[in-house]
């Protein structure tokens, strides 16, 4: 069944493979802007962009007029809201400001308009930081996550499910670390393990769930992050070499420093 869906964050990585899947797949996608860059995005994926800026409704008050964009929700099957402010350091009123706050006023207007289906696009990590599991999936209890961002997004998730859905379905996602083609972190990894500052965590005991995501219309032979994990692998190896002989040339140092005889 084809349907309209609206998405918020479209320009972005995963928002864009969202779009473009949507799109392939036949669906009606319209794509939230906020910039000129953003636009140009959308319209290269094949949605249609609205201009608008996800704090507009918060920022409007009860006695203000609506933002226009929001008049699109009128018209929609679903609302899939991926867009979030997203860094690893930094205090929660952030990320209040940035990420709750606009949801919950998306998902309030979603409610108002009628739209049948609005998808929270959460994080794995709200599941952990106190759990201490080999495994952690849906089945878990909440965690403490120690991060500001899975902090919110987790009192994010609480609100929304206990705010005022009507006839909406509320659906909440919790993807782990999402990694692909076109995803900029992946070179930030290279260089770091590349130039030394890679570290591990827990001396490489630490697991973390990632998923990678498929390109549509490119190749298994040509993916660009084949090359960056092998990039990451070498340097990561020669790393681990450096560190094993360390342990070995000290050990022969002393034992020449105990030979009789050294002058």
């Amino acid at each position: 069944m084809k349907m309209r869906v609206f998405v918020t964050g479209g320009s972005g990585f995963v928002g864009g493979a969202l779009v473009r899947r949507l799109v392939t797949d036949g669906h009606e996608v319209v794509g939230l802007a906020r910039s000129d860059v953003s636009t140009q995005r959308l319209r290269a994926a094949g949605a249609v962009p609205v201009a608008g800026d996800l704090t507009e409704p918060e920022r409007s008050g009860p006695d203000a007029t609506a933002p226009t964009w929001l008049s699109a929700l009128q018209h929609v099957d679903a609302v899939v809201h991926v867009a979030a402010h997203m860094e690893f350091w930094g205090p929660d009123s952030l990320f209040e400001r940035a990420n709750l706050v606009p949801t919950v006023a998306l998902h309030a207007a979603s409610v108002d308009a009628g739209v049948r289906r609005f998808v929270l696009v959460s994080a794995a990590s709200v599941s952990t930081g106190s759990q201490r599991r080999p495994v952690v999936d849906e089945s878990m209890p909440d965690g403490r996550p120690n991060t500001a961002y899975s902090r919110v997004k987790l009192a994010t998730e609480h609100t929304v499910l206990a705010a005022e859905s009507g006839n909406t379905e509320l659906v909440v996602l919790r993807p782990p670390f999402i990694w692909g083609r076109g995803m900029t972190t992946i070179d930030a990894i290279a260089a770091a393990a590349e130039s030394g500052r890679f570290a591990w965590i827990d001396d490489g005991r630490h697991i973390v769930d990632v998923t990678g995501r498929p390109v549509p219309g490119h190749r298994r032979r040509q993916p660009r992050t084949h090359h960056l994990r092998s990039r990451v692998r070498q340097a990561l190896r020669r790393r681990t070499a450096t560190r094993q002989q360390r342990p070995n040339q000290r050990a022969a140092s002393l034992e020449q420093r105990r030979r009789p005889g050294r002058e």
